[in-house]
């Protein structure tokens, strides 16, 4: 389901791609590369995300739109 991850110890991170509702994107997990445990919670969670990859798709597009919608205003007052 993850493909291939590697293991960035310089950055406490895996690095992959996966299929993204369609498209190939580039994914970094982040953890504690001294804590293996670590490495495990962080691949369960990529696979919670894409085994419901429209629902977070959908939220993740609301967050931004209500962020970016915020600073607009903001951006707007203070012209």
């Amino acid at each position: 389901m993850l493909g291939e991850l590697t293991l960035d110890k310089d950055y406490d991170t895996f690095e992959g791609e996966i299929l993204w509702r369609g498209e190939q994107i580039c994914v970094s997990l982040e953890l504690d590369a001294a804590d293996e445990g670590t490495w495990a919670d962080a691949r369960r969670a990529m696979k919670e995300m894409l085994a419901e990859q429209d629902r977070w798709d959908r939220d993740m597009r609301a967050s931004a739109a209500c962020e970016l919608t915020e600073l607009a205003c903001k951006w707007r007052e203070s012209a």
